[in-house]
């Protein structure tokens, strides 16, 4: 009796140790910049949008990613529909000082009812200022 009751002991702990651990191996290195090693920022949506996954820029970058329940993933739940069939598209837009984030620009399309939207942080990419320059056409 007390064999199966250490072996039960024995068997959760080596559970929760590898919970753990794997939940260190998830949310430590997914987080840090695959191009730079920077920590990536979560970036806010706006307060209209219901989303079900998290959109992570770096600082330093211009890497973007999308993450569902903790791994990078296209893919999320749709609004709409609530299936598994929503494409979540980020792009960071422009180049940005050090330490700023860039303008992102999110474009989600359900491939199941159809539903499409797209969505960018700051609210109007055409406000932020150009650094492009203009040559004469020919």
């Amino acid at each position: 009796m007390w064999a199966v009751i250490t072996a039960l002991a024995a068997t959760m702990v080596a559970f929760l140790a590898f919970a753990l651990w794997q939940g260190r191996l998830l949310t430590g290195p997914r987080r840090r910049c695959t191009v730079c090693g920077a920590e990536r920022v979560v970036i806010e949506a706006p307060p209209d949008r219901h989303r079900t996954y998290d959109v992570l820029a770096c600082p330093h970058c211009t890497d973007v990613v999308t993450m569902v329940h903790g791994q990078p993933s296209r893919f999320a739940t749709c609004p709409s529909c609530s299936q598994f069939g929503l494409e979540v598209e980020a792009t960071a837009v422009g180049l940005t000082e050090v330490g700023e984030l860039p303008a992102i620009e999110v474009e989600e399309s359900c491939r199941i009812c159809g539903y499409a939207d797209e969505w960018s942080v700051p609210d109007r990419i055409d406000e932020l200022p150009n650094n492009v320059i203009e040559f004469p056409r020919r």
